[in-house]
């Protein structure tokens, strides 16, 4: 059931993003892998934070051994992610904040 509403999420999502005039930021704790339906829809408009800004190895879901990416910042090709990172921060939460910092291309 939660893969039916995160599918029909971003759908919605890709629909406003790809409508913007604008550019656009999508973020968010998405629970979904780089195989999953959301990640291939969403990086297939607009791109991953990670691939451009980040370096290295990642995750951000702080169980299971430390192997899961499953937050993200993407965005609009006008966007110019240089600095992207996940900190290892207790924060009440199992997932770590994931940070971006990124100017807009002239």
């Amino acid at each position: 059931e939660n893969f039916v509403k995160r599918a029909f999420q971003t759908d919605s999502i890709c629909q406003l993003a790809t409508a913007s005039p604008h550019p656009v930021l999508v973020c968010g704790d998405f629970n979904s892998l780089p195989s999953s339906y959301t990640y291939r829809q969403l990086s297939g408009i607009l791109q991953d934070g990670f691939k451009t800004g980040g370096h290295g190895y990642m995750y951000t879901y702080r169980y299971f051994k430390r192997l899961l990416r499953i937050d993200y910042i993407f965005h609009s090709p006008g966007i110019q992610g240089y600095r992207y990172y996940s900190p290892d921060l207790d924060l009440c939460s199992d997932h770590n904040p994931v940070l971006m910092e990124m100017k807009i291309k002239k």
